[in-house]
């Protein structure tokens, strides 16, 4: 009369969802890559007229800065949507890049001192930035999700 059928739970186990601080990351990443491949394409578009008046350092520094830049965003949120386990730590790598690069293309090759005057803007701008990514991505809840 006993009946040894065991009975297994139709549940799968838990696995924590994407947060509020997450969604806001992953569209910040990827307004940062539409930024980049927007450079990449107002440098191919008006390649003859930087050629012509001489910019420096040239639209091909331009595209290919915007490429890389729309590329390693790109690939930060893409990597944290889909759960990766190796996205948070490009994600800091990638932002930590491409603020030492923007601070060094800012200082090296803007001679004007008319766009030198918003600079404690995108200092603090470029601060709380990082500050904001570095904490959401230490988050417990973050690290449980990547590793669940």
């Amino acid at each position: 009369m006993g009946n040894n059928v065991e009975m297994k739970h139709a549940y799968p186990p838990y696995r924590p969802g994407r947060t509020i601080e997450l969604w806001v990351l992953v569209l910040i990443l990827l307004l940062g890559a539409l930024d980049g491949f927007l450079r990449l394409q107002a440098a191919v578009y008006a390649w003859k007229v930087l050629t012509e008046i001489g910019i420096s350092p040239g639209p091909l520094y331009l595209a290919i800065t915007g490429a890389a830049w729309g590329l390693a965003l790109l690939v930060a949120a893409v990597g944290l949507f889909f759960r990766q386990r190796w996205a948070p730590r490009f994600t800091r790598i990638a932002v930590v890049v491409l603020a030492l690069a923007y601070w060094i293309d800012r200082l090296a090759f803007t001679r004007s001192a008319d766009t030198q005057v918003n600079w404690p803007f995108a200092a603090g701008a470029t601060v709380f930035l990082l500050a904001f990514i570095f904490s959401v991505l230490g988050l417990d809840r973050q690290k449980r999700f990547f590793e669940a």
